[in-house]
């Protein structure tokens, strides 16, 4: 039997130091589905050849991904279903969207990803998170602006 999701907890309300009233305050945890992961390709070529951009492609990094679960997990264990929500051709980046139940299998797949287009290669794993929106921004670049110019940020 599920548990309800719902959690109710009382804060104190002050408006002067006598008072001792409670007020309920209500939090709403939402069941998380998916695992939103932003990964950036590095090819790290030791060839003066070093032009592939027609290689790096979503469609290659699926490919690339999916051989590396293949060769990580079999057959049966590699078949994870994910797809790229957005792709980022100038950064050689994208953000991966996988169900959460496995996410651990496709980080471990990127991590050990060492090849792309016959070059050497690294599939970083920038962030990770149950949320598209998180992954939006960076929030220790956010507080770096913050400290460095508090008076503009508000």
């Amino acid at each position: 039997m599920e548990s309800n999701s719902k959690s109710v907890s009382h804060t104190k309300i002050s408006e002067d130091k006598s008072s001792s009233e409670l007020a309920p305050s209500f939090s709403i945890r939402l069941p998380i589905k998916f695992t939103y992961m932003k990964v950036r390709l590095t090819l790290t070529s030791t060839s003066t050849n070093t032009d592939h951009p027609k290689a790096v492609s979503s469609d290659n990094i699926v490919r690339a991904v999916n051989e590396s679960l293949l060769q990580l997990f079999g057959i049966v264990g590699g078949a994870i279903p994910f797809n790229v929500i957005h792709f980022f051709e100038n950064e050689r980046a994208a953000i991966l969207r996988v169900d959460k139940s496995s996410s651990q299998k496709l980080w471990n797949a990127t991590t050990l990803l060492t090849e792309f287009a016959d070059q050497p290669c690294r599939l970083e794993v920038m962030a990770a998170s149950g949320s598209l929106a998180s992954l939006a921004y960076n929030s220790q670049e956010f507080f770096s602006e913050i400290i460095s110019d508090p008076i503009n940020m508000m």
